[in-house]
Formats: structure tokens, sequence, C-alpha cells
């Protein structure tokens, strides 16, 4: 997984430098008269090939209509802009529409000088770019898209009575959406494929038939900006192969309060993804909502105050929001999820929900769940809550309070990992499920073990008398070793409490030399349950671990 992402972003940046570089085989100028659309198809662009790029001069357009263009795989159509940034502003039902078109690419970064070259600032009856009508293998980089009646983007093809788009008939295939900034957008920020994967009734000649809607093969949305957006953020539908869906920042999305619609990211009907380092805050839908069937992994997730602000004042049961919520697939298919190294900071409801009968055997690993909202009502069932469905679950790090978490500063939204927290080196090894690198791309693990969360820490960078700390077997049975680093000669002493807060051994104080050290205790007198290490040198700074008997 990270050599893919190494390998495309790599692809990413050099296709960039060679869209900026190369020269324009098409110069379309803004429309000379209010409320003009310019179109491009092969009878305004005469001759028009595989491979050419066609530049938007800076200035302002009403909308941009895009039809029967047909790149090739290795030599796509693209569109750009040129010598500045370009705006459209309208009262239309589109701000770019992109019709019957294939291995096309809309990129705002023609100019160096500009991040959002291409810009949809406003689109008062209607979505800000659109790619369907049977277009596909399509490009959307570096724009921004703001206020918008409906979504920002949306990449499908809705079926008709010709059915031309229906399943079997139509794939849309290789969809990328990267590196935008969308915000203020009437309903969802992204909205691809679908949502009807098992089907939906329409008239078609006066008879009622069931259509099935086409699937995508192939979506990537990733490094998107999303804020304020209507609906959810994110919402990928009936994509049943190579889905993948990471590095976006999400702010506030949800603000309609539309029911069923309302989440950071929403894995819709059909859909197979992973889904990994995202960061999604402060929005009044739940973080990631899953409604997709067959494997999936979900990891590397920073999830922040998930639902809190929808309805405040009213009880979280009855306006539920989870940080992670799970939900039956359209099609009744088995599903099978790996929801792993995630941080999840004090949501409405429960830290990780699940409910759906097709998801036995799912693992939850390594997450770091604080603060859940329905604590007070159902206890410990609040972190993890799976009512009547067996799943696979250990190694996470679970409080009522993010302050017991050891984060680096809490107040300031930074959930990096101090080195006396918890969840250092007490993760599950999970490099076979080809989870090898942490929410910034660094290694994990990086310490004797994986951390838990989505943040892995590096004992190199952190600071403190005890520089490193560790204890084994964990859990432990009759021994438990102690291994640990100072950097200076000092006073140290260490205590064992149980879960009741009842001190059931303590050492003495001895003066330790600078290096690494190792202390072997006996515990076999001890209970089964989970035990906190408290370790302390003479400065009284202390060190604490979470065991388990």
């Amino acid at each position: 997984m990270q050599l893919l992402y190494v390998l495309w972003l790599m692809t990413y940046m050099l296709a960039g430098m060679l869209l900026q570089a190369q020269p324009c085989n098409y110069i379309i100028q803004p429309p000379a008269t209010l409320g003009t659309t310019t179109i491009l198809d092969p009878y305004t662009l005469p001759g028009i090939q595989p491979g050419d790029i066609i530049c938007l001069e800076a200035g302002h357009y009403y909308q941009i209509l895009v039809r029967n263009l047909q790149g090739e795989k290795d030599m796509p159509i693209i569109l750009r802009n040129q010598s500045g940034r370009l705006e459209i502003r309208n009262q239309a039902h589109y701000g770019i529409s992109v019709r019957n078109t294939r291995h096309f690419v809309v990129a705002g970064n023609g100019d160096p000088e500009q991040e959002y070259g291409l810009a949809v600032m406003e689109v008062a009856g209607g979505a800000g770019i659109s790619f369907d009508q049977l277009s596909s293998n399509i490009s959307l980089v570096h724009t921004e898209i703001a206020h918008t009646l409906f979504a920002g983007v949306i990449a499908k093809t809705d079926p008709d009575c010709s059915f031309a788009s229906l399943r079997g008939q139509f794939t849309m295939q290789d969809v990328t959406i990267a590196h935008n900034y969308i915000h203020d957008t009437g309903l969802e920020g992204v909205y691809a494929g679908h949502s009807f994967y098992g089907g939906f009734r329409m008239q078609c000649n006066g008879s009622d038939t069931l259509v099935l809607p086409h699937v995508i093969e192939g979506i990537a949305v990733h490094n998107n900006r999303l804020e304020r957006t209507g609906r959810n953020g994110i919402m990928v539908n009936s994509a049943t192969k190579n889905c993948h869906i990471f590095d976006n920042v999400i702010n506030a999305d949800s603000q309609a309060e539309t029911h069923n619609q309302m989440g950071g990211i929403q894995i819709g009907g059909g859909s197979t993804c992973d889904c990994f380092n995202n960061t999604i805050s402060g929005g009044k839908g739940s973080g990631i909502e899953i409604f997709g069937q067959g494997e999936m992994r979900i990891f590397n997730n920073l999830i922040e105050f998930a639902g809190k602000s929808f309805k405040p004042d009213e009880p979280h049961f009855q306006y539920p929001k989870h940080g992670i919520y799970v939900r039956d697939s359209q099609a009744n298919a088995p599903t099978n999820l790996l929801i792993a190294h995630n941080t999840i900071i004090n949501p409405k409801s429960d830290g990780i929900s699940f409910a759906s009968q097709q998801a036995h055997g799912s693992r939850i690993h390594n997450n770091i769940i604080t603060g859940p909202g329905s604590f007070q009502q159902i206890q410990s069932a609040a972190f993890i809550h799976h009512p009547g469905i067996s799943l696979r679950v250990s190694h996470n790090l679970m409080l009522n309070s993010a302050l017991q978490a050891g984060f680096t500063d809490y107040e300031q939204g930074n959930y990096t990992l101090k080195w006396f927290s918890p969840a250092v080196d007490s993760g599950l090894d999970l490099g076979d499920e080809g989870i090898r690198f942490d929410i910034h791309y660094a290694p994990r693990p990086m310490g004797s073990g994986y951390d838990m969360g989505a943040f892995e820490a590096d004992p190199k960078n952190m600071t403190g008398e005890l520089s490193f700390i560790q204890a084994y077997p964990n859990p432990f049975s009759d021994k438990l070793t102690i291994s640990m680093y100072l950097p200076d000669t000092g006073i140290l002493a260490f205590n064992l409490y149980n879960i009741n807060g009842q001190r059931v051994y303590s050492s003495k104080h001895e003066q330790i030399g600078a290096g690494s050290h190792e202390i072997t205790i006996d515990t076999s007198d001890l209970k089964q349950g989970i035990y906190f290490l408290q370790l302390f040198t003479e400065s009284g700074n202390p060190v604490i671990r979470t065991l388990r008997l």
C-alpha cells in the first residue's frame, strides 16, 4: 500500500510538471457576452486529437459545456487554465458539464502560480462540475468549487429509458478527484456513483421497469479539502473495484442536516473501498459511514467531534452520530472490515457502531477512542457498540477522557503521542494487513511495537527523563520485564496498580545509571485483569503503561 501511494504521488507530480510545460493546442477566451455558454466539442475545436491541450485564458466565464471528446489511455485530452485564474459564476444548472467524453482531464494548475486556477464560485441552480452522459476515464485536479445549489462534484450517469447507462451496458472507469478545494455546497462535496446500487424502478414507455445503475471500476478521491458541505463531505457509491479514499481533510460536513445523508465520508451501496489517512473534524454527521460490501480497510483516520454540533441539546440516542458507523449493504452481501489505527475523539454517540448483520467476523484493532457521548447510557459498549454481532476486537485504547491518552496537546488538536502514552508500543502487529505507515506516512512500527491510533510515535523524538520504556510480554503472566533507556543517571522507582487503583507492587528507589536496563518482577500472585505500571524518577515526572494479565 505504501509503495502504491508513493508511485501514485510520483506519477501525479510528474503529470503536473508535464502539464505546465506542454504548449496549448487551443486557446479559449472568456465570452464577450454575459450569459454565453462556452462549448467545447469536435465542432468548436476542429481537428482535436488525443493528447491535445485546451487552454482557458483567465477571466470570467458563465458556464462550460464539454461534449463528445475522446482521448486515449496514455494521451488524455486536457482542459486547463492559462496565465492566471478563471472563475465561473451563474444562476444556471451547472458550472462545467462533461458529457459523453472519455480520457479527459480538468486541471486548475496550468499556471504554477495558482493552486486553484480554475474556480467554479457560484452555481445557483445546480452542481459545480459534473461528469455524466456516459463519460469515463476522467480526472479533476486543482479546482475550487463553492456556493452550489447541489453537489460540488458529480461523477455518474443516471439511468434513463434509453438503458444505455445500465449495469452491463456501461461501466465508468478510472475516476480521479484530487487536490481540489470544495466548500459551501448545498448538497454533497463529492458525489460519485449512483446511490441505488440494488436498483430502483422507473417508468419507461408506460412500463414499470427495474433498472440497475452502472458501477465504477477504479476511483481515487484524495488530497481534497472540503468545508461546510450541505450533506456528506465525500460520498462514493457503486464503486465495486479499486476504490481508494485517502488524505482528504473534511471540516463541518452535513450542515443541511438531511437524514441518511450525514457523514464526513460515506462509502455507499455496492462499494468496496479502502479509506485511510483522512482527517474529519467538527461535522454534524458521523465521521465515516459504511454501507458498502466486501473486503475493506478503514485505517489511520483522525475523526474529531463527529456529530457533536448536531442538535447538541437533544439526547444523543434520539439523534445518534458516531465516529464510524457500519450499516447493512443494499445488496445483502457479506462485508468484512478491518477498522484499525483510527483516532476517534469525543463523538456525539458511539465511537464505532455496528448495525450490520453482514459484518460478522470484522476486525477492530489498534484504535484510540475517547469520550463517546453514549457512555453514560450504555457504559463500555459506547466505545465499540456491536449488539448481537460477532467481531474480533482487541488492542484498542478506550478512555472517557482524551486527557488520559497522552496526546502531545489535546487542547490544540495535536494527537501525536507523548512518550508515556499508554498507546505507545501497545498495538497489534498489522503488517500482514498492509498497514505499515501512519497518517503522515511515517513507518510503522518505529518503537518496539505498533502504536495505537492514527499516529506512530518516533522514540528518537520523544522527550523526558525516561526516553524509552517498554513492558513485556503484554499480556503478561507470571513474570513482567521492564525495559528502559535513561539518558542520565538518576533515581528510579515504579509501582503496579490494578484497575481499582490498588497498588499491588512497589519497588525501592534505586540509583540507576545512564543507558539501557531491564528489570524483571514476579507477578505470579496477581489475578487476571488490567494493570497500570507507573514509573518515576527523582524529578517526579511519571510514566504510565497499561498492561493486561
